[in-house]
């Protein structure tokens, strides 16, 4: 912008100047016809892919009183503004028993980004909804619970291609119960709204982003 600023400014300093002389005509060589002039654009490929998408492996270890370890995957999207982006992602992690979504969106912010390869910082809110069954004998046990959760996450990558790069992440998610329900063959025996079913843990993971 200050380039394109200061342009104007040279180009009517220079009007002025000359409006009083007389004009002088150069002789040259035309382009030939059909041919475009070349244009060389300063704007590095990294600041023009505003919007990014990834994909892949997302696991959680939940530490809290009920210890889980759950696997699944990820997909998001994102968009940079500059250093500073938003984003939005959904999850589906399962140890076998339990089905675990989440949907979620925040901020993210770059601390480093050179050399193709760059480190952000991201929080957010999010949704998840759990899900799981057990059997016990003749009996059924189901639970059914909605969660509000705040992921804290850090993510290292490398853009092989101004369009296609690596990541990994490392992070935190508080998720706390706001309504698990457990039945027991079909009939709902429990409502429970404490914080003792909250499911708080470790999250990483690792995939491929891709750069439009």
């Amino acid at each position: 912008m200050k380039k394109l600023v200061l342009a104007g400014v040279v180009s009517l300093v220079s009007a002025v100047t000359l409006a009083d002389k007389p004009l002088t005509i150069q002789n040259s060589t035309p382009a030939t016809l059909g041919t475009s002039p070349n244009y060389v654009s300063n704007a590095s490929t990294q600041d023009q892919n505003k919007f990014s998408v990834k994909l892949g492996y997302a696991g959680n270890k939940i530490d809290s009183d009920v210890y889980a370890r759950l696997n699944g995957f990820e997909i998001g999207a994102a968009y940079d503004f500059s250093n500073f982006g938003i984003w939005a992602e959904y999850e589906n992690q399962e140890d076998g028993d339990a089905d675990f979504d989440q949907f979620a969106a925040g901020v993210q912010y770059k601390f480093y980004n050179q050399n193709n390869v760059y480190v952000q910082g991201a929080t957010g809110l999010g949704y998840a909804n759990l899900k799981a069954t057990e059997v016990d004998g003749t009996d059924t046990y189901k639970l059914d619970g909605d969660y509000l959760y705040i992921p804290v996450t850090v993510e290292t990558g490398y853009m092989f291609t101004p369009n296609f790069g690596a990541y990994a992440t490392l992070g935190y998610k508080w998720s706390f119960n706001q309504n698990l329900k457990a039945y027991k063959n079909g009939v709902k025996v429990a409502d429970d709204k404490s914080s003792t079913s909250d499911l708080h843990g470790v999250s990483y993971g690792f995939g491929v982003r891709f750069a439009f």
